[in-house]
């Protein structure tokens, strides 16, 4: 062990500005991979946190999951497995019952109900595809973050009127529009329906701030041609979304539905 430590005490004290040099750029580089790495897991952690403040932390959808193989035929060479098919479904029926069954869950905080309409929405000359979600706005602001998210109008002005909705900010930007204009929806049939601009949110994400908006939940069901007992999905909001797995499987077991999570 003593020659070793010779040859380095030798090789330091002989080569005293190559030595210090070669001290410094370690030094150098392991403050550039500390600073990097820190940067990088910072800007992970905001990335998550704005998704998590835009978007419900998991979604049960009206799909219901596949029943479980059935073993036809079982030997040491050949297998023969049935499996079950998934339903598809775009429509979830007895949403009230749903949403009950949702919210006694351990780990959900709030529900919120919600139609999907996709279609067109024009101003003038100008249109851009959307994806509108019908809410009732005070159970998607205990969900979401969009209420706090405004920055004209109000979100809750939704519950007072059959004809209003929120855009999101790139959205009303490639319109022209802002609170209290007039636009158009036309949906997947042709059918033309007016709305006034209630308000624009920025939840500082693209695809959400350039093709989202929000409509009453009455109206979207009757865009659909739905009931009032009938919903596209519920979102929910968990208490904590960064462990939303074991609650999603939780929730699977107990509707027999796919449950889509933020991750």
């Amino acid at each position: 062990m003593r020659l070793p430590w010779f040859v380095a005490l030798r090789h330091l004290t002989t080569r005293r500005r190559q030595s210090l040099l070669t001290i410094l750029g370690v030094a150098l580089g392991a403050m550039i991979m500390v600073t990097t790495l820190s940067l990088t897991d910072g800007l992970i952690t905001d990335i998550e946190t704005t998704i998590i403040e835009a978007s419900p932390h998991l979604v049960v959808k009206a799909e219901e999951m596949a029943p479980r193989s059935e073993r036809l035929v079982a030997a040491d060479v050949l297998s023969l497995v049935r499996r079950g098919k998934r339903a598809r479904a775009e429509r979830l029926k007895g949403a009230a019952g749903m949403v009950t069954a949702v919210a006694v869950e351990p780990g959900i905080v709030a529900v919120s109900p919600f139609v999907e309409v996709r279609g067109i929405l024009r101003r003038g000359n100008r249109f851009r595809p959307v994806v509108a979600s019908g809410v009732e706005p005070a159970a998607e602001a205990r969900v979401t973050r969009v209420a706090e998210q405004m920055q004209s109008g109000r979100f809750m002005a939704l519950a007072g009127t059959r004809e209003g909705v929120v855009l999101g900010r790139l959205l009303a930007r490639a319109l022209g529009v802002g609170t209290g204009d007039r636009v158009r929806l036309t949906d997947a049939t042709g059918r033309v329906w007016p709305l006034r601009v209630a308000g624009i949110f920025k939840s500082g994400i693209k695809n959400i701030d350039e093709a989202q908006a929000y409509v009453p939940l009455a109206l979207a069901q009757d865009i659909r041609g739905w009931g009032p007992g009938v919903v596209s999905g519920l979102a929910a909001r968990t208490t904590d979304p960064r462990q939303v797995a074991p609650v999603a499987n939780a929730l699977v077991a107990r509707t027999g539905h796919v449950v889509e999570t933020w991750e």
